[in-house]
């Protein structure tokens, strides 16, 4: 492993930490409001995505808050910056993007949904490729 790995590393890994940090005391009023369960839940899986090295591990475990926090009734930018990070860390990790899209749609942010729809019709089967088309068509006719 060369130099500018490990550097790009634990630059990867300070950059999360500090995201999750940011958003912990952020959210702490929402937080409060969760049950002890959900709570303690919450902050297992924060301090286990510091141990993770794997890119979709990582995706999967923001995209586990993230719906959390949906369920929670977090700000809507709050859960976006979220699904974002795990969008950043796994570009094609589908859950993140299709929350991402299903939030920007009930934001009325048409051209951002129509950027991640795009991106979304580079991935999967070409049932799902004609489906995502489908999408992008509904939302330029309107």
């Amino acid at each position: 492993m060369g130099k500018s790995e490990i550097v790009e590393q634990i630059d990867g890994l300070s950059v999360l930490r500090q995201f999750l940090e940011e958003l912990w005391v952020e959210l702490s009023p929402s937080l409060a409001k969760l049950s002890d369960f959900q709570q303690s839940r919450l902050s297992y899986i924060r301090d286990e995505l510091l141990e993770l090295k794997e890119p979709t591990q990582i995706a999967h475990y923001l995209g586990f808050i993230a719906h959390a926090f949906e369920t929670a009734q977090v700000s809507q930018t709050t859960i976006i910056s979220i699904y974002q990070f795990a969008l950043q860390c796994q570009p094609t990790y589908m859950p993140a993007l299709d929350a991402s899209i299903r939030i920007f749609s009930r934001l009325n942010r048409w051209s951002m949904v129509l950027k991640l729809l795009k991106l979304k019709s580079t991935k999967g089967t070409a049932r799902e490729k004609v489906r995502t088309f489908y999408e992008m068509a509904h939302v330029y006719l309107g």
